[in-house]
C-alpha cells in the first residue's frame, strides 16, 4: 500500500489517487487520526497498525507514504469539539510528525518540527542558503507578494533526480543544488525572470495533479530512483 497523508479536498492529491489507482494507493486524512485502530510501536514501527481511509492496516504492508500536508488547522477537525480542537490538533501533529519519522519505508519528505511535510523553511531561510550555494537572489526586502508579474516566470520543480521546466542547465543545477541543501526529494522554486534569473522562493510539496510529478514519486517510492 503507498499511503498518501493529505486532505480530501486537495484537488492535487485526488488526482494523485487517480493517476495511482492500480498502485494500491489510499488517503489518510486528519480525521483517521482521531478514528480507533492505531498503534504506535517507536521501538518496532513495522509491528504497528494505521487507520487509513477509515480502515485500520499494519504498517508493514505500508511501502511508500507522500506527505501532502504541510501543517494541521482547527479546520481539519471540525468532527471533535471546538474548545477541544486547538490541544487536538496540537497532539494529532506531534503524533504525525512521530509516526512519519519511524515508518520504515521510503517517507516523501520526512517531517520536521517545522514542517509535516519537509524542512519547513521559511522565505528568508532559503534566499539566504541559495545565496550561500552561489544562486543570484532576490532581496529579501524587494516585494514578492505577485503583484510583479516577474516575480514567478519561471517555476521549476525537482523531483527525485529529475527537474522539470527548468530554462537552462544553469537553472536546473541550481535547483538540484538547492534540494541537496535542503534534504529533500521534491522541490518547487520560483525565479523571477531575467539575465540571470533571480531566486525568489521554494517549497517542498510539488503540484501533485501534474503527471510527470506524479510518475516520479511513484518512481521514487518503488526505488527506481535514490
Amino acid at each position: 500500500m503507498i499511503v498518501v497523508v493529505g486532505r480530501e479536498t486537495d484537488a492535487g492529491v485526488q488526482a494523485l489517487l487517480q493517476r495511482w489507482r492500480d498502485s494500491d494507493a489510499a488517503l489518510l486524512t486528519p480525521r483517521d487520526l482521531s478514528r480507533a485502530g492505531w498503534a504506535h510501536r517507536p521501538a518496532s514501527p513495522a509491528e504497528g497498525r494505521a487507520v487509513v481511509a477509515g480502515r485500520a492496516v499494519a504498517v508493514g504492508e505500508i511501502r511508500g507514504v507522500v506527505a501532502a500536508l504541510e501543517t494541521l488547522t482547527t479546520r481539519d477537525i471540525a468532527h471533535i469539539v471546538r474548545r477541544d480542537r486547538p490541544y487536538v490538533v496540537a497532539e494529532m501533529y506531534a503524533f504525525l510528525l512521530a509516526w512519519l519519522r519511524t515508518l520504515p519505508c521510503r517517507v516523501l519528505n520526512r517531517p520536521t518540527p517545522q514542517s509535516l511535510a519537509g524542512c519547513g523553511w521559511q522565505r528568508e531561510q532559503w534566499v539566504l542558503v541559495a545565496d550561500a550555494l552561489g544562486i543570484p537572489t532576490v532581496a529579501v526586502c524587494e516585494p514578492t507578494d505577485g503583484s510583479d508579474e516577474h516575480d514567478t516566470a519561471i517555476t521549476v520543480t525537482q523531483v527525485a533526480d529529475r527537474t522539470l521546466d527548468a530554462p537552462t542547465d544553469t537553472v536546473a543545477a541550481w535547483v538540484v543544488r538547492l534540494a541537496a541543501a535542503a534534504q529533500t526529494s521534491t522541490l518547487v522554486a520560483r525565479f523571477r525572470d531575467g539575465s540571470p534569473p533571480r531566486f525568489v522562493s521554494a517549497g517542498v510539496v510539488p503540484d501533485f495533479s501534474r503527471p510527470q510529478v506524479a510518475d516520479g514519486v511513484l518512481r521514487w517510492i518503488e526505488g527506481a530512483s535514490a
